[in-house]
């Protein structure tokens, strides 16, 4: 193998690596790493007499570390809760203060609505707002402790041992002339996951039944057509997710660009759709003016949504299609030297 090539999977390892570390130590820790990684394959080569494959090479940088396991030993130290638990503890901590927020957030709009003074309902949701920040903080801290203390953390260790087992340096993406920035962070894993909980809340109905005791003013009819697209729409939104994840840990680049073309070409189809079908709520309980009225305004803003969400996909769908055509590309080439790669 080309020494060119085994340079481009040690800086594709170093990339991924750098996209975890913090951004004041990131070129010391990356200039360690670096070293040793060179002086791992130096003496590999020496020991074979001769310059190593490429599945050599990746040998080496395996028997390193996975990039996510090595970027962790460098994270500050957390003595109340390990580094292990530690990210699914944030995970569960924003998604359960998100869900506590926003149902919050719900129950005073809808006093509101029913004509509450808008004082005693601000004084009210700022109380709710901090005594939910407070307790899911401190009941969620306390599991993530004990579940620490009683061995949580090697039982998600072992969660990761067919990830560790399996990736390939190859495979990961190409490092930019600039320092890597994650483009999927924790949060938005975390927004993904709160979408997914309220979309199969409404595709099973509960989400009406959550919100009836709460509701004394309106209540808004989905058509038909809303009905159809539950369950499709809640398959898009879990597929979206994983894909989330997939990029959040760097893995299989290849079939995420797949993928992500299949799920925004169906997005788009079922937009054209939904598109067609005017309109798409109807509002109950309310005499038939004020009905008509609100549905007419609700319609209006949803019609807008469904075009921004389509213009959003097609950007999205475009980008995709360009990371496959660039997987397609590393695959044939990866080394760049503009012959095909014979070995894969």
């Amino acid at each position: 193998m080309s020494e060119k090539t085994a340079s481009e999977l040690v800086d594709r390892y170093l990339g991924v690596v750098g996209t975890l570390l913090p951004a004041g130590q990131r070129a010391d820790i990356l200039a360690e790493i670096k070293d040793a990684l060179l002086s791992r394959l130096e003496e590999r080569q020496a020991q074979l007499g001769r310059a190593l494959t490429q599945e050599e090479t990746e040998d080496v940088l395996k028997a390193y570390g996975h990039p996510v396991a090595v970027a962790a030993q460098y994270s500050a130290p957390r003595p109340l809760i390990g580094p292990v638990v530690l990210p699914w503890f944030w995970l569960v901590l924003r998604v359960v203060l998100a869900i506590s927020w926003i149902g919050s957030v719900v129950h005073a709009g809808i006093a509101f609505a029913s004509g509450d003074p808008v004082g005693h309902l601000l004084g009210q949701l700022a109380q709710a707002l901090l005594s939910a920040t407070v307790q899911v903080t401190g009941t969620v801290t306390i599991i993530a402790v004990v579940l620490d203390r009683l061995g949580a953390a090697a039982l998600l260790s072992q969660g990761f041992s067919h990830m560790q087992a399996t990736w390939r340096p190859r495979d990961l993406p190409r490092p930019t002339a600039t320092p890597a920035v994650p483009t999927v962070t924790g949060w938005t894993v975390t927004w993904d996951l709160i979408g997914v909980g309220l979309v199969a809340l409404w595709a099973s109905g509960e989400l009406d039944t959550v919100l009836a005791p709460l509701s004394t003013v309106t209540h808004l009819q989905p058509a038909a057509i809303v009905l159809a697209i539950r369950w499709p729409l809640l398959a898009a939104v879990i597929v979206y997710t994983l894909l989330q994840v997939m990029a959040a840990l760097q893995a299989q680049p290849r079939l995420r660009a797949v993928l992500s073309v299949i799920l925004y070409a169906a997005v788009l189809a079922g937009l054209g759709v939904l598109l067609r079908h005017w309109p798409w709520v109807e509002a109950v309980g309310v005499p038939p003016a004020a009905a008509a009225a609100v549905a007419h305004g609700m319609n209006t803003a949803l019609g807008i949504t469904w075009g921004l969400v389509a213009l959003s996909t097609v950007g999205a769908l475009l980008w995709s299609v360009a990371a496959l055509r660039s997987e397609r590309k590393a695959a044939v080439d990866p080394g760049g030297t503009g012959r095909p790669d014979l070995a894969r």
